[in-house]
């Protein structure tokens, strides 16, 4: 009895997984409309019994246009040639391709001055949003912050 049990443990231990059924792919169409633009893409292999797996970092994906976008480790960025158009992303998985439209745009216009990216940084670096400069109270030349 022990024997019979032993083998059926060993022969479930070693049986092959269940195929992959299908490849999803999120967003389903990646839109850049700035030189900052970047979409991080969401690979998931739907096995046969309905399971659900993240594959992102270990797919392979692929643009038909290199010189347009640029995929690293599933982060879709435009190029840095500053080029609007259009593309498509190949993403493999297993056998199975998933196309994913790219559409870049704005890629010539400056980007308008964000708070978060240039004036935030500008102003840490420097020391003017600590308690003694234009975190004050008071503030400083007029012009005070919120530092809550």
């Amino acid at each position: 009895m022990l024997r019979s049990v032993c083998l059926v443990v060993i022969a479930l231990a070693f049986a092959p997984s269940p195929a992959e059924a299908a490849v999803e792919v999120y967003p389903e169409m990646v839109r850049l409309t700035s030189r900052r633009s970047r979409v991080q893409l969401v690979i998931t292999a739907r096995e046969a019994d309905g399971r659900l797996r993240d594959v992102t970092h270990r797919a392979t994906v692929r643009s038909n246009k290199p010189g347009l976008v640029v995929v690293r480790n599933g982060r879709v960025s435009p190029s840095a040639d500053g080029v609007d158009g259009q593309a498509k992303l190949q993403v493999v998985w297993q056998g199975e391709t998933v196309e994913v439209p790219v559409e870049v745009s704005g890629q010539k216009r400056p980007d308008p001055i964000a708070f978060k990216y240039e004036t935030l940084a500008a102003m840490t670096k420097q020391g003017c949003n600590a308690g003694s400069c234009h975190g004050s109270p008071d503030g400083k030349g007029g012009f005070s912050l919120s530092l809550f």
